[in-house]
């Protein structure tokens, strides 16, 4: 499918470091594209740190699936910003979430 081979080779040509993470990605955008009646919708979440390139990440996915890219009906993006004060008290964090 070109849209498969178009996102793969955008994605390799601009992220760099994460080829597992791509092959894995595009494997499943692959699998729910070409399904003619998909069960679900789909929905990829980037979690990471500030500046790792999840927005830049969805992004360049959007471009690729979709005419108006982000700006796509089809398209939403959710953000939160967690921040811990105290990294000592990571644990402390992860039982109250």
């Amino acid at each position: 499918m070109r849209i498969i081979v178009v996102l793969l080779h955008d994605l390799r040509g601009h992220v760099y470091g994460q080829d597992i993470a791509i092959e894995q990605l595009v494997t499943h955008i692959q699998r729910h594209v070409t399904d003619p009646s998909p069960p679900k919708a789909l929905v990829l979440s980037f979690n990471g740190p500030t500046g790792v390139g999840k927005t830049y990440m969805s992004m360049l996915i959007a471009r690729n699936l979709y005419v108006n890219g982000m700006k796509s009906k089809f398209v939403r993006r959710l953000s939160q910003v967690l921040s811990y004060v105290d990294s000592s008290k990571i644990p402390e964090y992860q039982v109250d979430a």
